[in-house]
């Protein structure tokens, strides 16, 4: 293992100001780190290389998958009815959360949630 550079990425480098920039990521495969990233950074010689061109790159975030809009639910009253199965919480916590959902409502939990991944 070692170093890998992931070139022609387009690199989210703030999750709370939304900046991006093109260029070059290399990572230190053995222990994870992160060397250098940013438009004037390029492979070095024996560095593997991997085009990622049309991809984002999100340096320092292990979990890309998340449900954002779920930061709505801190707070959320419990249920009446105590769901006993998955089917049960669908239809009474997470559909009625759904229900509410409104543009504005939805972009509040993005900028809540991504404020709480920090």
């Amino acid at each position: 293992m070692g170093i890998l550079s992931l070139e022609n990425g387009h690199i989210l480098t703030s999750l709370v100001d939304g900046d991006w920039v093109l260029g070059t990521l290399r990572v230190d495969q053995e222990s994870g780190t992160i060397l250098e990233m940013g438009p004037s950074v390029a492979a070095a010689a024996g560095d593997e290389r991997v085009d990622c061109s049309g991809r984002v790159l999100i340096p320092g975030l292990v979990v890309g998958h998340h449900h954002l809009y779920s930061a709505l639910a801190r707070g959320m009253p419990a249920p009446r009815y105590t769901p006993t199965n998955f089917s049960e919480t669908l239809e009474y916590i997470w559909w009625v959360l759904d229900r509410a959902l409104n543009e504005e409502t939805v972009y509040l939990s993005t900028v809540a949630g991504l404020a709480g991944a920090r």
